[in-house]
């Protein structure tokens, strides 16, 4: 499996129980590993991929849960949210086949957003045909 850990991201490390920060990442003698900055103990360490995919999954889980609180939201406009996790939220509702989940998710952004947004809109009417709206 190859992963893709972006430098300058943020991921969560449930084994120092803080946020860190992917400064880069290297393949050395066939292991790739990640240099990251932990900012809560002001150091700068290496983590096997492994420990990566575990921050990667943390993040996307992140990220989906975000998307349901803009779901759920009272709000009838999203005037702060991250498009990061409406874009997870839209991949895993159309793989789940949860086309009312991204249309009330759409409805809620800036109209803009999503027209300038290709994968984001696809999406969108993508679900719109399917429910027949």
């Amino acid at each position: 499996m190859t992963l893709s850990v972006e430098n300058d991201n943020w991921y969560y490390t449930p084994e120092h129980g803080e946020l860190c920060r992917v400064i880069e990442t290297q393949t050395l003698w066939g292991e790739t590993v990640c240099r990251v900055w932990l900012p809560g103990k002001d150091t700068i360490m290496r983590m096997l991929i492994g420990c990566a995919d575990v921050l990667k999954t943390l993040r996307e889980r992140t990220l989906l849960r975000e998307c349901e609180e803009y779901r759920e939201s009272k709000q009838k406009r999203l005037k702060v949210f991250r498009l990061d996790a409406v874009r997870a939220g839209f991949k895993k509702a159309w793989q789940e086949r949860d086309y009312a989940t991204i249309i009330a998710v759409a409805r809620k952004i800036p109209e803009k957003i999503l027209q300038e947004d290709p994968k984001l809109l696809m999406w969108y009417d993508q679900a719109v045909t399917r429910m027949g709206e």
